[in-house]
C-alpha cells in the first residue's frame, strides 16, 4: 500500500494539466471521475480519481480503498497538496510546489506528451479499439528520484481511448529497485484498469470534491467518502 501511495504523489516533474487526446480546449471546465480496479501483485484494491479538465487551475484527487476502508487520499488544488493516510489518521497539507497531479493516468498522459511513452499500435478492449503506448517505467518506479531498476529493459504499457480521451489501463512491470546505501527492494507488478467513468460540470459545488480536509473533517474514514 505504501508503494501505491507514493505513486499517487509522483507528479512532480510533469507538465500540469496534461490530458488525453480527446480533450477539447473550447469546452467548459469539467471534472472527470474514474473508478479503477488496482492490483499490486496479489493484492486487489479500488482507486477513485477526479481530475479538472479545461480549467484555469490544476485540481486532481486520487483515493485508494480496501473495501470500505480508505487507505490514502491525495488532492491537489489551489497550489496546495492535501494528503490523508490511514496510518497518520488525518490530513496533512503543504504547498504543492511543482507537483503536477496525484492521478497516475494524468502522469501517464504527461509521459506521452513528453515522448517518454511512444505509440505502439492498437488493441481491443470491450469491443472498441484503443491506442497503446509503451516505454520506460522509470518515473513510476523511482518517482523522479535517484536509483536504478532491474530488468533495465522493463516496459510500461498504457492504453488510452483516443476518441473519448479517457484512459483505459496502465500496467507497471515488476522490478527490483536499487539505490545507494539501501538494500534492493522488489516491487510487484501494478495494474490500473478503469471500470467506470463519467464527467461532471465543474460547478462551485462540484469542486468541493477536491477539498480533502473538509471531507475528512465531516465524514468517517471507514466508509467511502464523497
Amino acid at each position: 500500500m505504501r508503494r501505491a501511495f507514493l505513486l499517487l504523489l509522483a507528479g512532480v516533474a510533469l507538465l500540469a494539466g496534461c490530458g488525453g487526446g480527446g480533450d477539447d480546449e473550447a469546452d467548459g471546465p469539467t471534472i472527470q471521475e474514474l473508478q479503477i480496479a488496482y492490483t499490486s501483485g496479489a493484492r486487489a484494491l479500488t482507486a477513485d480519481t477526479w481530475t479538472l479538465r479545461n480549467g484555469d487551475d490544476l485540481a486532481a484527487r486520487s483515493r485508494l480503498r480496501q473495501g470500505s476502508e480508505v487507505l490514502s487520499d491525495v488532492a491537489l488544488e489551489g497550489g496546495f497538496l492535501a494528503a490523508y493516510t490511514a496510518e497518520a489518521g488525518g490530513v496533512v497539507e503543504s504547498p504543492a510546489g511543482t507537483a503536477a497531479s496525484p492521478d497516475p493516468f494524468t502522469i501517464a498522459d504527461g509521459l506521452v506528451e513528453d515522448g517518454t511513452l511512444t505509440a505502439a499500435g492498437t488493441a481491443q478492449r470491450d469491443g472498441r479499439e484503443v491506442h497503446v503506448y509503451t516505454g520506460s517505467p522509470e518515473y513510476f518506479l523511482l518517482g523522479g528520484g535517484q536509483g536504478s531498476f532491474e530488468p533495465a529493459d522493463a516496459e510500461l504499457r498504457y492504453l488510452r481511448d483516443e476518441a473519448s480521451g479517457r484512459p483505459v489501463e496502465l500496467l507497471i512491470p515488476a522490478a527490483t529497485l536499487r539505490g545507494t546505501g539501501v538494500p534492493p527492494a522488489r516491487v510487484p507488478q501494478q495494474r490500473y484498469i478503469v471500470t467506470g467513468a463519467r464527467d461532471h460540470p465543474a460547478t462551485e459545488e462540484a469542486m468541493e470534491v477536491f477539498d480533502v480536509k473538509a471531507i475528512y473533517d465531516a465524514a468517517p474514514t471507514t466508509t467511502p467518502v464523497p
